[in-house]
């Protein structure tokens, strides 16, 4: 009984089937943060098209607090996640519906709230 309750209090995933890794979210999370700063860059240059820009992700330092639901039902296999991804300084604190696409992981939706730590 005891086993049981240890191994409930260490899991991260209600679906052992569909549970992504650390180093899938935070390949998920990069890819978003890519798409992000490609999006940023791609209206600047649009804003203002004869001054040169840059725009860069913040390097992420760390990945926490990860605790995934059950399986939902679509197509295609994704599953809602919570975790806190930390960038230097700043903690993002994350809800994602993570899609699995062919070989890896993706963010579909989700909702962030960054705060700056002292």
């Amino acid at each position: 009984m005891l086993s049981l309750v240890v191994l409930a209090a260490i899991s991260r995933c209600a679906s052992a089937q569909l549970c992504p890794t650390d180093a899938e979210i935070l390949e998920a999370v990069r890819a978003q943060d890519d798409d992000t700063v490609y999006s940023a860059s791609a209206q600047f240059a649009k804003d203002y098209p004869d001054q040169i820009t840059f725009v860069h992700a913040l390097r992420i330092t760390g990945l926490s607090d990860v605790l995934c639901g059950d399986e939902l039902s679509s197509d295609p296999p994704s599953i809602a996640c919570r975790f806190t991804v930390k960038y230097g300084k700043r903690r993002s604190y994350q809800i994602a519906r993570l899609q699995k696409q062919e070989d890896r992981w993706a963010i579909g939706d989700a909702m962030k709230l960054i705060r700056e730590q002292k």
